[in-house]
């Protein structure tokens, strides 16, 4: 498994466990920024209620904590990593 998957993967158990654990003031989001770089950038769609776009560790905290007020839990249905130098992912199905 390379290092980038491994992060990834990380990341994504951090924020299912995150959002079970009922979001900010119950979960610690320690977990998700050990996996993220100073420099990342969250993209999401304009037609979601948290839609926007988030920089840095602490913008991912915000998404989290806006994501959290919409959802309970997170499971995908099917995960696709792709790893090109640059981490990138894709879902097909998440509940």
């Amino acid at each position: 498994m390379t290092k980038t998957l491994n992060v990834l993967e990380r990341l994504f158990a951090a924020e299912s466990a995150y959002l079970a654990a009922g979001g900010p003031g119950h979960a610690r989001f320690d977990d998700m920024a050990d996996c993220l770089t100073p420099d990342v950038v969250l993209h999401q769609a304009k037609g979601l209620p948290y839609g926007g776009v988030y920089r840095g560790p602490a913008g991912v905290e915000r998404f989290m904590a806006e994501m959290s007020r919409h959802w309970s839990a997170l499971e995908f249905l099917e995960q696709r990593f792709m790893v090109d130098g640059a981490a990138r992912w894709s879902s097909t199905g998440a509940r």
